[in-house]
Parts: structure tokens; C-alpha cells; sequence
């Protein structure tokens, strides 16, 4: 993830910890290297990721490995 310190970005931490998937931050200054796909999001909750969330609705399954 690359992205400026907000309340999002928290959010999306740990919601990948809670999954079980491993959290790679990357540096601001970092310049893209032709990897796909890329999701942005900006300071002011702008960009390209919250756009795409809002495709997926409130609320998701949890996934059945993850249940007690």
C-alpha cells in the first residue's frame, strides 16, 4: 500500500491483518513500477480505491477459515 497517513489507511491495515493477508506499506515517494492493478487514495479521501469499494457494498461474509 502506498498511501499518506488517514483514518482510511488505518482502516485498510487492519482490515488486511483481520483477513490474514500480510501488509506491505510502501514509501510516498515511491514511484509506481508497472504493476497492476494500482488503487490511489488521497489525503482527502479521494481516488481511485474508496471507488472501487463502493462497488462491494456494507458488509462482507467472513470467510469460514477465519470463524473460531
Amino acid at each position: 500500500m502506498q498511501v499518506g497517513k488517514s483514518v482510511e489507511a488505518l482502516t485498510l491495515y487492519l482490515d488486511v491483518l483481520r483477513a490474514g493477508f500480510v501488509f506491505m506499506p510502501l514509501n510516498t515517494a515511491y514511484q509506481a513500477a508497472g504493476s497492476a492493478p494500482v488503487f490511489t487514495l488521497g489525503e482527502d479521501d479521494s481516488g481511485s480505491l474508496l471507488d472501487r469499494a463502493d462497488a462491494f457494498g456494507d458488509t462482507q461474509p467472513v470467510p469460514r477459515w477465519f470463524l473460531p
